[in-house]
């Protein structure tokens, strides 16, 4: 069942003809979302984000699915309504912060996002994200000593 975040109700109908427009924070350029469609599946068919594009926000994708974290947002305006995520990355303190993972958020009007990593885990604890520890290709380097 949908989490229903600083929204009115939206029949059936009506969610699912209805097009909203999802800002990233900082681009001017925005991308249509249906209100029955994950702002990250709506974000993924468009060139919004094509590699080719010099400057393109810093959304991620990962499992499509709440589990990994990698598509963390908040949402910085508009209404909207969230799937089940992992309280892993998005705590209830944080839902009520207007955080979400991309992949489960269905926009109920126009919205703006930005992106927003959860921090780092505290040295010498592993994380499914991370694996055993430090890697070449970390996204987030550690200091020495860690």
């Amino acid at each position: 069942m949908p989490m229903l975040c600083d929204s009115r109700a939206v029949s059936g109908a009506a969610v699912t003809t209805r097009r909203f427009t999802v800002h990233v924070a900082g681009f001017e350029a925005g991308f249509a979302c249906r209100a029955d469609q994950r702002v990250l599946e709506a974000l993924a068919a468009t060139p919004f984000c094509a590699p080719s594009r010099p400057m393109r926000p810093d959304l991620k994708i990962g499992c499509r699915r709440g589990g990994c974290g990698v598509c963390r947002v908040r949402v910085l305006a508009g209404s909207y309504e969230t799937t089940v995520m992992s309280a892993a990355f998005v705590t209830q303190g944080e839902r009520s912060e207007r955080f979400a993972l991309a992949c489960c958020l269905y926009p109920r009007s126009d919205l703006v996002v930005e992106p927003a990593r959860k921090p780092r885990p505290a040295a010498g604890i592993a994380s499914a994200a991370d694996g055993d520890g430090p890697s070449p290709r970390d996204p987030w380097p550690r200091s020495p000593g860690e």
